[in-house]
């Protein structure tokens, strides 16, 4: 959290770039100080869960097809086994997600915790809160970004985290499986497709972050208007400020 010695001005819209990736990676340092921590053996945890959830999954998607050759056969006996072996994984399958669930929220608090902490670590070095409420107007609202902006993110992040895991696992397998069934064109029709339509939603998304932030920016001012009435009451009733504020 460095504080250079002037302000940026008109501060840059926000964007997805080189940037934003490395600052992004940094905070993924925090996050993850070492192969050992608990943040990152809990992510191991959740990586294998994953994996094991989607197995189950797959296996689950085999059992209606087979329900067609027992119910034709009439065997009984096949049929009280498919049962119970579908039983069986629909409620692993739940018990898996749940765990995945907990996962993330442990994550969640885990991250929130580290992120805060180490941001306090450098606002309250030195004269730096004095700065960042003070000289600097680039910077607003730094309270909202310590606690609100770092639970959203954290939030997110963790909610995301179950879904960025197996994506690769699961892009690699279907990418392979369409190969198979249509060649090359497959893979990389559906491949440029998403890619323009990323870049298209890049465009068109540009604009309104800028608004939300924008707006997030807005409505912390509204809440330090509302936290100054609080501190100053006494002193404005005194003055009979109530209209003026």
């Amino acid at each position: 959290m460095a504080v250079p010695g002037t302000a940026t001005g008109a501060a840059a819209r926000p964007r997805l770039d080189l940037q934003f990736l490395q600052r992004f990676l940094q905070i993924q340092k925090v996050l993850f100080p070492s192969w050992s921590s608990q943040n990152a053996l809990m992510f191991l945890t959740l990586l294998c869960v994953t994996l094991l959830k989607q197995l189950v999954i797959y296996q689950v998607g085999l059992i209606p097809s087979q329900y067609y050759g027992v119910l034709g056969n009439k065997d009984f006996d096949g049929f009280k086994s498919l049962t119970f072996l579908a039983v069986v994984l629909i409620v692993l399958n739940s018990m898996l997600k749940s765990f995945d669930q907990f996962t993330c929220n442990l994550l969640y608090v885990s991250w929130r915790k580290d992120l805060t902490e180490h941001l306090h670590r450098f606002y309250f070095r030195g004269r730096v809160y004095y700065t960042l409420n003070v000289l600097r107007d680039d910077v607003d609202n730094p309270d909202q970004r310590i606690s609100q902006d770092v639970e959203r993110f954290c939030r997110q992040l963790s909610s995301m985290a179950s879904k960025l895991i197996i994506s690769p696992f699961t892009l690699i397998y279907y990418t392979y499986q369409c190969f198979q069934s249509t060649g090359w064109l497959g893979p990389v029709s559906i491949f440029g497709y998403f890619i323009l339509g990323t870049l298209v939603n890049k465009m068109l998304m540009g604009p309104i972050v800028a608004q939300l932030v924008q707006q997030e920016k807005l409505e912390g001012d509204f809440r330090f208007k509302h936290m100054q009435i609080r501190v100053n009451a006494e002193p404005a009733a005194f003055f009979r400020a109530g209209h003026v504020e």
